[in-house]
C-alpha cells in the first residue's frame, strides 16, 4: 500500500491480472484492533468451475457432473 493523500492509501498488484480480489485491512480505533475486509471482486469474468470436495487438501477437489 501506498499514502495518496491525507489518509489515502492505494494498493496493487504487480505481474499477471488476478482473476479475482479481496482487501483486509487491520486499523486501530480507540485503542481497540479490528479488520475490514471487501468482499471478493472478480474482475476478469472468466468461467467458473463448481466443484466439490473430495478430503480437505486441495488436490482432492474434483469439478461437479
Amino acid at each position: 500500500m501506498v499514502p495518496v493523500g491525507d489518509g489515502i492509501w492505494e494498493g496493487y498488484v504487480k505481474g499477471k491480472l488476478p482473476d479475482a480480489y479481496m482487501i483486509e485491512v487491520k486499523d486501530t480505533a480507540m485503542g481497540y484492533p479490528g479488520y475490514v475486509s471487501t468482499l471478493l471482486q472478480d474482475i476478469t469474468h472468466k468461467e467458473v468451475k463448481r466443484r466439490h470436495s473430495r478430503g480437505s487438501r486441495s488436490r482432492n477437489w474434483a469439478e461437479k457432473p
